[in-house]
């Protein structure tokens, strides 16, 4: 039974059980200290305990220490949800955390697998940023003054006193401040989970709703449709011709030709994983699990042609970034507009929607979305598809990814035409010679 008593002009309550001993003062009545007396004991006979001093004790701020500590090891998305939280480490002059990459564990255990290691980074009066990027730095901190603001005042609240206004005026302000729809869902999304961690593996009572849950959000609309033409994918080989770097090239034709993510290409596609009879590419941990790649018979040749290492060597073993900034590079020189490196992907399916007459679940294998409703955003079909499909004509589909690392643009161009009149007239002539005796030709 909890104790009630005044000590001064407030009320203070006091909770003294087996493994539970709890006090709160503070209240205005004798009623609100028997209130909140009465709910602790409740959520203690049907939770048990709660972990570490409790909601109503511990500041937002804290607890996010407590739970990136234990959760972010063994989140694939770690350094991004790290940057969100150290915010709000930085607002109550705790250390922040860094996520150092870890080797890959055996991804078929039954125990959750660890993607991380973190790195603890003492408190620092002023942030030192590296010279390059300093200025951006300095900029995004001027462009958040308000919002982080909000975020010093919450990381200083003990949890239980969070309520849903607090997080709408964030997500207010950071639209206010012009951030895309989809970081302020990220942000969200980091605090909504965070307070089910609480409450699930915590056992915290408090708050009693998940006060990041039915928040008034802006609406998500990232949905791109963009991708490579016939005439910018020959233009584009030329550029790439010239790159210094043998595998720029390679990558990016392998990127259209098998559809996949930048990270599961360059991060991911060992030797020892590639099967050129079975034509397929094993990914032992990719962004949705494990996974095979089923590969065309040009994306087996192209990646035969390439030097091959050793059995744990990287079949395209060059960086993230060296990737990056070539391809911004060559884009830029072939004069191809409003197309990013992950449009590729988005290329590769559309094509690969056409070649397999839009069986979706094949399809799914190559792309490897989870839901046929991820994977729909990557089909951009247009009524030139159409169109070309009605009369069974050259689409799209016929363009070799192997142009880009092969011949120059006029020799393809009339390999093509030449290629494409022969097949036209082979056909034709099948067509006439298994005609029945008695059929009139019209």
């Amino acid at each position: 039974m909890a104790t009630v008593y005044k000590e001064g002009s407030a009320w203070i309550a006091r909770i003294r059980k087996t493994h539970f001993k709890t006090t709160k003062g503070g209240f205005a009545t004798r009623k609100e200290a028997e209130t909140w007396a009465r709910n602790q004991e409740h959520a203690f006979e049907n939770q048990g305990s709660a972990c570490g001093f409790g909601p109503d004790r511990t500041s937002l701020g804290q607890a996010l220490y407590d739970y990136a500590e234990k959760k972010m090891p063994f989140l694939k998305g770690a350094v991004q949800d790290l940057s969100r939280v150290n915010k709000y480490l930085r607002a109550v002059n705790l250390p922040t955390f860094k996520a150092n990459k870890i080797a890959s564990t055996n991804a078929d255990s039954s125990s959750e697998q660890t993607y991380f290691q973190l790195e603890t980074i003492p408190v620092e009066v002023t942030r030192n940023y590296a010279k390059g990027v300093k200025a951006h730095r300095e900029k995004q901190a001027q462009r958040s003054t308000a919002s982080d603001k909000i975020r010093d005042n919450l990381a200083r609240m003990t949890v239980a006193s969070i309520q849903p206004f607090h997080l709408q005026e964030l997500v207010d302000q950071m639209q206010k401040e012009g951030y895309k729809a989809a970081t302020i869902g990220l942000e969200r999304s980091l605090l909504r989970e965070f307070f089910n961690y609480a409450r699930r593996t915590w056992r915290w009572a408090q708050p009693a709703l998940n006060p990041a849950s039915d928040l008034r959000m802006p609406r998500i609309s990232n949905q791109r449709s963009r991708i490579l033409s016939h005439e910018e994918q020959f233009r584009l080989a030329d550029v790439l011709r010239s790159c210094d770097n043998p595998f720029v090239a390679p990558c990016i034709a392998l990127l259209i030709e098998t559809s996949m993510r930048k990270s599961e290409l360059l991060m991911m596609s060992r030797w020892q994983d590639f099967d050129p009879v079975k034509s397929i590419l094993t990914l032992r941990d990719a962004k949705a699990g494990g996974r095979e790649v089923p590969l065309t018979k040009e994306a087996v040749e192209l990646i035969q042609k390439l030097p091959r290492g050793a059995d744990t060597d990287l079949i395209i073993p060059i960086s993230m970034d060296a990737v990056k900034s070539a391809w911004e590079r060559a884009r830029i020189r072939a004069n191809i507009l409003d197309i990013t490196l992950h449009d590729l992907r988005h290329t590769g399916a559309t094509r690969m929607a056409i070649r397999l007459n839009g069986n979706i679940f094949l399809l799914q294998l190559v792309t490897g979305h989870k839901t046929l409703s991820q994977l729909q955003r990557y089909i951009n079909l247009k009524a030139s598809d159409a169109v070309a499909a009605f009369n069974k004509t050259a689409t799209t589909i016929d363009i070799p990814t192997s142009s880009i690392v092969s011949a120059p643009q006029n020799e393809v161009t009339e390999k093509r035409r030449k290629n494409r009149l022969d097949v036209l007239l082979s056909k034709r002539v099948n067509q006439l010679s298994h005609r029945p005796s008695h059929e009139t030709l019209h």
